[in-house]
C-alpha cells in the first residue's frame, strides 16, 4: 500500500532494558525533600538516547538544572502535529519497601519508583520514536514526544511548553489509566491557607489563641459545607470535582499555644470550571 511502511516489532528486552534505566535514575521532584534531586539526570538520558539515535531533539530549561526534552520526527504535513508525552519526574520514595531504584520484574510486571507513573509511558513513546525515525517513509504528520518536568507538583514544565505556542492536533498522555482509552480529565488548583492566633504558654492557654483550633473548625466547614456542593455538580465521565486537605502544617513545640496554622489544598476542577469559580466556594 502506498505510503505505509511496516516497522519491526519493538524488542522487549530491550524496552524493558530501557525501562529499568529509566527506573534506576532518582527524579524525585525537589517539592518532596531537600536532597530530591530533580529530573536533570533522567533529562540528561534522554537527550543521549536521540543522540545515540540520530534523533532531532531540544531542551528547554524550565528551571535550573531542569529541563524539558523534545523528540521530533518531521511528518509529511509541516503544518500538523501529533504529542505523545510523559513526566521526568516522580514522587518521593517514603513508604516503599523495595529498594526504589533497584528495577525487578515479579508476575510480569516491574517494580520500582516511577515504574507505572510514567517511565513505563516514556519507554515505550521513546522506542516508538525511534521506529518512526528509523522508517523509510515519513509520517503524515510531525511527531512529538514531549518528557516534561514537574508534573508532581506545579507542572511548570508542560506550562512551559504551551506558553511557547506549540499547537497540536492531538496528543497522548502517558498516565498510568490500566490500559484504558480516556478522552477527559480533570484539571488541577493548588493553594495554602493560613489562619493566624497569638501564642501562649500551654498552662495558660486562655492567654492565647489556638491557630490550629482555627483551622481545624475551617476544614470541618471544607468537609460540612463545601464537599456536597460539589457532588452537586457531576461531569457524565469524570464525577464531581473533589477537594483534599493534604498537608498541615502548625505550632513549634508542644507547650505553646500555635500562633500560626497552614494547609495546602488541591482542588480537581471537572470541564467549565476555573480558578475563579473554585475559589468563591472558600470566601
Amino acid at each position: 500500500m502506498q505510503g505505509v511502511s511496516v516497522q519491526p516489532k519493538v524488542d522487549r528486552t530491550e524496552l524493558l532494558n530501557l525501562l529499568a534505566d529509566l527506573i534506576s535514575i532518582n527524579s524525585i521532584n525537589p517539592a518532596f525533600g531537600s536532597d530530591a534531586p530533580g529530573e536533570g539526570r533522567i533529562g540528561q538520558y534522554v537527550s543521549d538516547f536521540y543522540k545515540k539515535y540520530k534523533i532531532r531533539w531540544e531542551r528547554q530549561e524550565v528551571l535550573p538544572g531542569r529541563f524539558n526534552v523534545i523528540g521530533q520526527v518531521p511528518g509529511r504535513n509541516p503544518d500538523r502535529c501529533l504529542i505523545f508525552d510523559a513526566h521526568l519526574d516522580t514522587v518521593s520514595v517514603q513508604g516503599m519497601s523495595i529498594d526504589p531504584f533497584k528495577p525487578e520484574i515479579r508476575d510480569n510486571k516491574m517494580f520500582g519508583r516511577g515504574s507505572c507513573d510514567t517511565k513505563a509511558g516514556m519507554a515505550g513513546m521513546l522506542m516508538a520514536l525511534r521506529q518512526v525515525s528509523q522508517s523509510d517513509v515519513a509520517p503524515p504528520t510531525n511527531i512529538w514526544v514531549t518528557t516534561t518536568i514537574d508534573e508532581e507538583h506545579s507542572f511548570q514544565g508542560i506550562r512551559f511548553l504551551a506558553n511557547q505556542g506549540i499547537r497540536a492536533e492531538g496528543a497522548v498522555i502517558a498516565e498510568p489509566t490500566q490500559l484504558e482509552t480516556i478522552i477527559s480529565h480533570k484539571g488541577c488548583v493548588r493553594w495554602k491557607i493560613s489562619t493566624q492566633g497569638r501564642s501562649a504558654h500551654s498552662a495558660k492557654p486562655r492567654l492565647g489563641i489556638n491557630a490550629i483550633s482555627k483551622m481545624a473548625r475551617l476544614i470541618e466547614a471544607i468537609e460540612t459545607r463545601i464537599v456536597p456542593l460539589y457532588e452537586k455538580r457531576k461531569h457524565p465521565l469524570l464525577g464531581p470535582p473533589t477537594v483534599n486537605v493534604g498537608v498541615i502544617q502548625g505550632g513549634i513545640q508542644v507547650n505553646l499555644v500555635p500562633d500560626s496554622c497552614e494547609i495546602q489544598i488541591d482542588r480537581r476542577t471537572i470541564p467549565g470550571e476555573d480558578s475563579t469559580d473554585v475559589l468563591t466556594d472558600f470566601e
